[in-house]
């Protein structure tokens, strides 16, 4: 097991976009294929996406942009810090930026829809 130091140094990314852009280069340098820029992209985007209905749906006070927006980036940032304190994954603002964006931009398009549904 290696040591904290070396897992921070190693696997724990605070600049944003920075990682994005690793995997950008990456591919266009041919190290990195597009399927697995896109998993990593757009994978990170999606996985949060269900939130924006479960959390309004069975939490009256999630129905609320604010506070959706608040819940999302204490939970993105638990599963952060989790996979840091246990050496697992990596930590990376990035994976916050495009969980946290991803959940938002569906809440924003269930919203709408709810409007429109309404009407």
């Amino acid at each position: 097991l290696i040591s904290y130091g070396q897992y921070f140094q190693y696997n724990v990314n605070f600049i944003p976009f920075h990682t994005i852009h690793l995997f950008i280069k990456g591919y266009q340098m041919g190290i990195v294929c597009m399927e697995t820029l896109l998993r990593n992209i757009l994978g990170n985007w999606i996985i949060f996406m269900p939130m924006a209905y479960f959390l309004p749906t069975l939490i009256q006070c999630q129905r609320k942009l604010s506070v959706f927006f608040i819940t999302m980036i204490l939970i993105v940032l638990s599963v952060e810090v989790t996979q840091v304190f246990f050496r697992i994954g990596s930590g990376d603002i990035d994976d916050v930026l495009l969980n946290v964006s991803g959940a938002i931009v569906m809440y924003i398009i269930l919203k709408y829809l709810l409007r429109i549904w309404e009407d």
